[in-house]
């Protein structure tokens, strides 16, 4: 069994890896936070504030480091391209939508019966 160092050590781990990977919201780091410590059952009410408070640190620490960097980063370039094939995506679909659309409606209805039908000329006629 993990000693409550041990048991720390590892939640703030976990804690450095949900922020540093920037895919979580803080909302969502911090509810991370609280699943993590309901899984302990050696973490204590002041580790919880603890782990809150050192995870609200790692957030605002890394938002001060963005703001001092000039230009685009990569993973700028990259969220930019994602966010721009999925908006060419959608106007493809949209497109393909129309298309079926107007060919669906520009299709010819089947004769009613009581229409009347011109006669076939047969290539020996012509």
């Amino acid at each position: 069994m993990a000693t409550a160092p041990e048991v720390e050590q590892y939640l703030r781990n976990s804690v450095k890896t949900a922020v540093l990977g920037g895919d979580l919201s803080e909302e969502a780091v911090l509810a991370h936070v609280q699943e993590l410590v309901e899984d302990e059952p050696e973490a204590g009410p002041e580790l919880v504030e603890s782990l809150l408070e050192f995870a609200r640190q790692m957030i605002d620490e890394g938002r001060a480091e963005e703001e001092r960097w000039i230009g685009l980063t990569m993973n700028d370039r990259i969220d930019r391209a994602s966010s721009s094939l999925v908006v060419s995506q959608r106007a493809t679909t949209s497109c393909k939508s129309l298309a079926m659309s107007a060919r669906s409606s520009m299709a010819s209805p089947a004769p009613s019966s009581d229409a009347p039908t011109l006669p076939l000329m047969s290539s020996a006629s012509l």
